[in-house]
């Protein structure tokens, strides 16, 4: 990956809490694994750990641009700085907990390269184990999938629409349209960011990827998965500090985009809706959860967590 900026083609935006390991192992990855295009690496950091940032300056040295935020500004708010610094045609939102495979970044810019009318393309997210992890998405947050999330029916539309994709042939380095992509590596389209916008900083943590693909395709744009464009994800390590927190952010965000895209809907009928189901659906996974626990003792502190939210005031 060369480091000249002078005529670089992907801003690599990378925002940290409480990762400096992770953020590490994912900036080398990206180095060494990106052969062709020309990359900048912008990272924002809203933990305020003095070791940490001092471990980045030993570990990575040069040829990166930080930006130390003295709080946590959230998510969004963090990306949007990085991605005002960025001087690239193509903005890469990367996780500090995800690895680039060999060309994955170079494959991303070639697709945008060849697809005039797609927005940005998301990478398909690999488990440790090599197993795929959910990367894109065909419903969006609203009372059908939070009905098919409690039911345990979302399950069955996953393995639909997964069966007709295995037995679908498809070209190699073809994409995938899709109503939303998981941004823990999105690589997104200059124009379509400037017509589009920033991400939504109402966004706190969670929520903003599947708003921002949301308002994309509203205005024309596609967005889509890159099936062969391989990224190790080992997922939310960070949040598990306070796992807590994360749930209740999720809940937030879920609640947040149905009501910025759907309305509260008439007497308020649609958000009591939704906040009924979301409520149902984390006791849900609760009552999941402890009963695992039973077997499998780590998941107790992830019930306790869901515990602690439901009761909250």
């Amino acid at each position: 990956m060369s480091t000249d900026t002078s005529a670089c083609e992907v801003s690599a935006v990378i925002v940290n809490w409480n990762s400096y390991e992770l953020v590490i192992d994912c900036v080398m990855a990206l180095r060494a694994r990106t052969p062709k295009v020309r990359c900048e690496v912008i990272v924002v950091d809203n933990s305020q750990d003095e070791a940490g940032r001092r471990l980045w300056r030993t570990a990575l040295g040069s040829g990166l641009e930080w930006i130390f935020n003295s709080a946590n500004v959230g998510f969004a708010a963090a990306c949007n700085q990085g991605l005002r610094r960025a001087r690239c045609r193509y903005l890469l939102l990367l996780n500090p907990d995800a690895i680039v495979h060999e060309a994955t970044v170079d494959a991303m810019a070639e697709l945008l390269d060849l697809h005039a009318d797609v927005a940005a393309v998301g990478g398909q997210l690999l488990n440790a184990d090599g197993t795929p992890q959910p990367s894109a998405y065909r419903l969006y947050p609203g009372l059908l999938r939070a009905f098919l999330d409690l039911t345990g029916l979302r399950y069955a539309w996953l393995f639909i629409a997964r069966s007709r994709g295995a037995t679908a042939e498809r070209e190699p380095h073809a994409l995938r349209p899709s109503a939303w992509l998981k941004g823990a590596c999105l690589m997104i389209r200059r124009e379509a960011y400037e017509a589009v916008g920033p991400l939504d900083e109402g966004f706190f943590l969670f929520g903003e990827d599947v708003d921002w693909c949301f308002r994309a395709r509203q205005a024309g744009w596609q967005v889509a998965l890159a099936p062969d464009c391989l990224v190790t994800h080992i997922g939310e390590r960070s949040l598990m500090m306070n796992r807590q927190a994360a749930i209740s952010a999720y809940y937030r965000s879920y609640l947040r985009f149905i009501l910025k895209h759907q309305g509260a809907g008439p007497l308020g009928l649609r958000a009591g809706a939704a906040r009924l189901l979301l409520k149902l659906g984390a006791a849900t996974r609760l009552a999941a959860l402890a009963a695992s626990s039973l077997v499998r003792p780590g998941r107790r502190s992830d019930a306790n967590a869901y515990w602690r939210y439901l009761t909250a005031r």
